[in-house]
């Protein structure tokens, strides 16, 4: 009490708020971590670009793989035919779907494009290996990888054609008397002159034709070794 006798009265008797107990709001739980979404990964293939919305998933990611094996495919520094006929196959199925998905014609003539490639690359592979198999129509062969059409082929040979060609070379090879390259095209002539009959007949002017300058000498070598 102040020494002249005066209390102070506050008209509110209730406590003061600064003698009540302090209360700390609860921390507010972080929200757990979202990663962000990554987008869809898209990718071309015969100068197509694949949809990354595409559905299903598989065919997505299917052409996508295939878009970058034909690119793969044109890096090779050898050409291996029963791989490029597998992918032509897979490029079939996929496009085939893919038209079946979008009702695009356009996708539905690419996928047979696709069959007949894989069809004449696998003929192909059997002319260099010497398979005989039934002569299919020619079809084209369209080597179609990511970015580039490939021209139509036209053979020039039946597949027994092609054999007997190669059988005929593989003569000229084993009995070429020397291997300089004249020497082994004037076999060449003269074993395909005497196929039919064991005989033919050749004149100067088919030696010439075929070895110009080297003619005289290349007749004197092959004389010489009878």
């Amino acid at each position: 009490m102040p020494a002249d006798g005066v209390k102070a009265v506050f008209s509110d008797h209730k406590p003061s708020p600064a003698a009540a107990p302090a209360t700390v709001p609860r921390a507010r739980a972080a929200a757990p971590a979202t990663k962000p979404r990554r987008a869809k990964q898209w990718g071309k293939i015969a100068q197509r670009t694949v949809p990354p919305d595409l559905e299903p998933d598989v065919l997505r990611l299917e052409l996508i793989e295939l878009g970058d094996a034909f690119r793969a495919y044109q890096q090779r520094p050898e050409p291996e035919l029963p791989l490029l006929a597998t992918l032509h196959e897979r490029k079939a199925r996929a496009f085939a779907l893919w038209a079946d998905v979008t009702g695009d014609g356009a996708l539905r003539h690419e996928a047979r494009r696709a069959e007949k490639a894989a069809q004449t690359t696998r003929e192909m592979h059997d002319n260099r290996v010497g398979h005989l198999v039934p002569v299919g129509p020619s079809a084209v062969a369209d080597g179609d990888t990511s970015s580039v059409e490939g021209p139509v082929v036209e053979r020039l040979l039946t597949r027994t054609q092609a054999v007997h060609a190669r059988a005929v070379l593989e003569y000229v090879a084993a009995n070429a008397p020397y291997p300089e390259p004249e020497v082994r095209i004037a076999v060449l002539m003269l074993t395909l002159r005497a196929a039919r009959a064991g005989t033919g007949n050749l004149t100067g002017q088919d030696l010439t034709g075929w070895l110009q300058g080297d003619a005289e000498r290349v007749l004197e070598q092959l004389a010489a070794a009878d």
